[in-house]
């Protein structure tokens, strides 16, 4: 099943995320910095009425920034995608669907 969502929606999801961070001591600054760069690549990419599949939004995104790490670093793709599938709950299901409910 594919999740569909609003750019309207991403911001608002993404704003009551950072309240509540905010709200339980933790300044967020570098994941709010990154959240609003996902923000601006949705918005370049869907428009800000489209609707946008969120797991393709992920994960052209992740897709875009680990390939502009591989330019600076002399690591291989394989690396990335291990670390990938290691990330946070949110976005492991969408990027490595095998690894969906695993910690």
């Amino acid at each position: 099943m594919t999740t569909i969502v609003t750019l309207s929606e991403l911001e608002r999801d993404a704003e009551s995320f950072l309240q509540f961070k905010r709200a339980m001591g933790h300044p967020y600054k570098r994941g709010a910095f990154e959240i609003d760069r996902f923000l601006r690549f949705v918005r370049q990419h869907w428009g800000e009425e489209d609707p946008i599949p969120l797991a393709e939004a992920i994960q052209r995104w992740v897709g875009g920034a680990a390939a502009a790490r591989l330019s600076r670093l002399p690591t291989s793709s394989a690396s990335f995608g291990s670390s990938a599938c290691s990330v946070g709950d949110a976005i492991r299901p969408a990027m490595c669907p095998g690894m969906a409910g695993r910690r």
